[in-house]
């Protein structure tokens, strides 16, 4: 008689993650002056997530849906970033270039939904769409979107 099922999960998640963007901003800031910025931001890194969170599953007789929320503690295995703006207000030109990322730990938030397929007893594999928000740097928020793909025991 399967039943639904509200438990603890907790997870160690190793994951990499390679960003690469550019913003441009063009703005008149009054008396015929205008302003346009140009950002160039580049970030990769990877890191060791230990996570737990609550899940609830749905059960059936062999696919499990499930959806579950948690948070995380994060260590950077390796953390690269470099962003790098220019500033330029009519012919007034400003370089600056400088590190996002100035610690190797920090924390998150996330929410899943997947189905688990059960194999043996107890081991299962599954699926599942992850969202996390994380603090990556002292001034700024990363958000994520990522299947993953993974072995329950």
């Amino acid at each position: 008689k399967p039943s639904p099922v509200l438990a603890f999960q907790s997870e160690l998640v190793y994951s990499s993650a390679s960003f690469h963007g550019t913003f441009v901003y063009v703005g008149d800031i009054g008396s015929g002056n205008v302003v346009t910025q140009t950002t160039v931001t580049d970030l990769e890194y990877s890191r060791l997530s230990l996570s737990g969170g609550l899940r609830i599953t749905a059960r059936s007789n062999k696919l499990h849906p499930y959806v579950s929320v948690g948070v995380a503690a994060q260590a950077f295995l390796s953390i690269e970033s470099n962003v790098y703006q220019i500033t330029q207000i009519n012919t007034s030109v400003e370089e600056e270039e400088f590190e996002l990322a100035t610690s190797n730990t920090s924390f998150a938030a996330w929410a899943a939904a997947g189905i688990k397929w059960n194999i043996t007893g107890k081991k299962a594999i599954f699926l599942d769409v992850n969202y996390e928000v994380s603090n990556i740097a002292d001034t700024g928020i990363c958000s994520a979107l990522a299947p993953r793909v993974g072995f329950m025991f």
